[in-house]
Formats: C-alpha cells, structure tokens, sequence
C-alpha cells in the first residue's frame, strides 16, 4: 500500500510474516520458525492503535516447553495484549520489566487480547474480528478514534 492510499481494514488487521524491524525486541527465531503467521509490528501497532491504547510495556516470555527467552514490546495495557508469537501450545510466564515486577500466566500461546470492560478473552483471529466488527459499524474510525461512546458497543 503506498503512502497516498488510504487505509483499508485489510490493511489495519493484515497479518504477514515480514521481519520486525528493530527497535522492536522480537526474538522469536530462537527456536525455529514460528508455527504461525507472525503480525507485523506496523500491523500489531494499528491494531493496539484501534483500541486507543497508549503507553508501551515490555514482556520478558519464558515459554517453558523450551526454556527459551523471547522479548515483546507490547502497547497498552498487560490485560490488553494483542501479541501473536508464534508459540507452541504449553505453560509460559510472563514478566512485565517496566514499572512493578508483576506478572501472570499465560496457559496457552500468546495471541489474545482481553477486552478489560467485558472481562473477556479473545483468540488473536477473534480479536480482529471484533474490531472489524467495530469499524464496519461505524464504532470506531479508521484512524482509532471512537465514533460512538463504548457504552453503545455490544
């Protein structure tokens, strides 16, 4: 898509497998190509841009099936990750390293984002579902603003 043409919804949510540029820490070669399609950090920062999530968290993912360590540069909110690794299916802990040292588990690969007002977690595909939903319905425009209030959104 050139410069002058205007962002489609495909465009928005397009997953691909290009290389993340750096400064993005993304080390997910570590072992072996991903199982997946991997977003790339243009389309994993316009999908979290969609959300109007603002402030940048950096994850250090230990995925247990290997050990191996894998870095994610995430914005927004830790409950509101919309991160795609790759990963296989297994047990892995996650460490926020800004702020507090919190963390959580994560039972399955990355990929979902939660949805904080309704509490509910979605798959990576159901993710951009529900947002495109969004923004065929006139939710939220293309460049991440709100249209309507969230207190009208089903």
């Amino acid at each position: 898509m050139s410069r002058r043409e205007a962002p489609t919804i495909e465009s928005r949510l397009a997953l691909d497998v290009r290389p993340v540029a750096e400064p993005f820490p993304y080390r997910y070669r570590m072992s072996g190509t991903p199982t997946r399609p991997l977003p790339s950090w243009e389309a994993l920062h316009d999908l979290l841009h969609l959300l109007g999530l603002e402030r940048t968290y950096y994850f250090l993912i230990i995925d247990r099936s290997d050990g191996c360590e894998r870095w994610a540069q995430v914005i927004g909110h830790p409950e509101q990750m919309a991160v795609e690794l790759g990963l296989p299916d297994a047990p892995m802990r996650v460490y926020r390293t800004e702020g507090d040292q919190s963390h959580s588990t994560i039972t399955s690969a990355l990929g979902y984002l939660v949805d904080a007002r309704r509490s509910d977690l979605f798959t990576a595909a159901e993710a951009h579902a529900l947002i495109r939903s969004w923004l065929e319905r006139g939710l939220l425009g293309l460049d991440g603003t709100a249209l309507r209030t969230p207190d009208d959104w089903d």
